[in-house]
């Protein structure tokens, strides 16, 4: 049962792996709690964290992710940045003037961020320095961007497409699309494989020359977010419509499991097997490689509704971060897990345990015997910031990183 808190933006995250520490290096089967859901906070001067309107969150690292939208008061957009410091807690991003309504951002603190948004607005921030990107052509609303090494794209409604090189542009240019409809969403695994989605059920290729319309079908409603690992490919849009490709992208099938009827707004993975999905009515779904699956008990509103969630990133490690309406309560879950684990203090391998190592997008089976007295498995550090580990035994099974 979750009790009525006051009115507070929703961004929350989930840690799925969290380091354990025993004392003994005996057999154990040690019930234990993992932090499921924790609500962040924001921290801002210029406007209210309750007014705020979470539209997309990106990021290069658990320590480095950047959210943007805009007040709903004002309409002015905004940007923040987690950095860990302080703890579970958003920090306002100063802007050198006003922004539109910022619908998109991508980039890290290392290489730049650029985001974008309401009347073709793109903004480029690099070492706390933003300033406004100019556009060769006149455009509309910019729902999304993408971007991989020198090259960024960003689409929008009415079919358009843009194009920026870091390296050999001072501009923006447009692309051919060869569609009218809004695009939503784009994402890509390098620059000859980038998919777009829209309305009306569209999904758009790009092989590195041409845009191609790889489907088309008004019955699955808009499509409001796509990502893929290798060549799967996944597409989420109204009603709760989930697509997939095991192709690249070429032929698409539509979930034979339906899991909700919430519009789905936003996807983003690690792997195949290991997908996040948001939506309306504080739908959060999970896709293990085989099926969609709620993952939480939905958030309960000060006003008894459910906050519409926007925005979904994971982080390598991983961390799922996800954003979304203002003027609801966020929410806190915990759930239990029971399992077998071995001694990190002593380095004891807990008897009949396995373990594998997640290397190279893939469980890896270790040796059982090499473990040491700091912490190590084989010649890899216990480390939550270069590994995670798979324990199991019989039927339990947990992660540790």
């Amino acid at each position: 049962m979750y009790k009525k808190t006051p009115k507070l933006l929703i961004i929350i995250f989930v840690l799925l792996s969290l380091p354990i520490s025993l004392a003994t290096a005996q057999m154990v089967s040690p019930k234990y709690k993992s932090i499921g859901w924790t609500r962040m906070t924001i921290k801002a001067l210029t406007f209210e964290a309750k007014q705020v309107q979470l539209q997309h969150i990106s990021g290069g690292s658990k320590n480095d992710v950047f959210a943007v939208g805009f007040d709903e008061k004002s309409n002015i957009g905004v940007i923040l940045h987690y950095n860990g410091i302080p703890e579970n807690t958003w920090l306002e991003v100063k802007l050198p003037e006003q922004s539109k309504k910022l619908y998109a951002v991508w980039g890290d603190s290392t290489n730049g961020v650029f985001a974008v948004g309401e009347g073709g607005t793109i903004l480029f921030g690099y070492k706390d320095k933003w300033v406004s990107m100019p556009v060769q052509e006149p455009i509309t609303n910019l729902k999304s961007i993408w971007g991989i090494s020198a090259d960024v794209f960003a689409v929008g409604d009415g079919g358009v497409i843009l194009h920026y090189n870091k390296i050999k542009s001072e501009t923006w240019r447009g692309m051919v699309s060869g569609i009218g409809s809004n695009l939503n969403s784009i994402w890509g695994s390098d620059t000859n494989n980038i998919y777009a989605v829209g309305d009306g059920g569209i999904v758009l290729r790009y092989s590195g020359k041409i845009w191609e319309t790889k489907l088309e079908k008004k019955e699955y409603g808009n499509l409001r977010g796509v990502w893929g690992s290798g060549n799967n490919i996944f597409a989420v849009g109204d009603n709760g419509n989930i697509l997939h490709s095991k192709d690249g992208g070429n032929n698409w099938t539509h979930a034979a499991q339906k899991v909700t009827e919430n519009n789905l707004n936003g996807i983003w993975g690690i792997s195949a097997d290991n997908i996040y999905a948001v939506g309306n009515n504080g739908t959060v779904l999970h896709y293990n490689g085989k099926e969609w699956s709620e993952m939480l008990p939905k958030a309960t509103a000060n006003e008894g509704k459910n906050p519409n969630l926007y925005a979904v990133w994971v982080s390598q490690n991983p961390h799922v971060f996800i954003g979304g309406e203002a003027g609801f309560s966020s929410y806190y879950a915990e759930y239990g897990i029971e399992g077998y684990v071995f001694d990190m203090c002593t380095g004891g391998i807990i008897q009949g345990a396995t373990v594998k190592v997640w290397e190279n997008n893939q469980w890896v089976d270790k040796p059982r015997n090499t473990t040491n007295t700091q912490g190590y498995y084989g010649d890899i550090p216990l480390s939550s910031d270069t590994v995670t580990l798979q324990f199991s035994h019989a039927d339990y099974k947990t992660e540790v990183s």
